[in-house]
């Protein structure tokens, strides 16, 4: 009245083999979509940093001109 004491793997295996690689999949894609977040993230402060640079030139530029202006306007009196 031997009966084995092998082990027997569940029927489910298969199952139980995609389940988990489809949820690494899922992991790869949440992953990926949080990267493109970060991304865009970056990006739009890299806009930002752009767009206020460009203003703080023309800002100094307007004051170069006036004081240009004045300083022309001073001399010729």
């Amino acid at each position: 009245m031997g009966r084995s004491t092998a082990f027997t793997p569940p029927r489910y295996t298969k199952m139980t083999t995609r389940f988990a690689q489809l949820i690494a999949v899922a992991q790869n894609i949440t992953e990926a979509q949080r990267a493109e977040e970060e991304r865009e993230r970056l990006r739009a402060r890299e806009n930002e940093a752009r767009t206020q640079k460009e203003e703080r030139r023309r800002i100094a530029w307007d004051l170069h001109d006036v004081v240009l202006q004045d300083l022309v306007g001073v001399s010729n009196r």
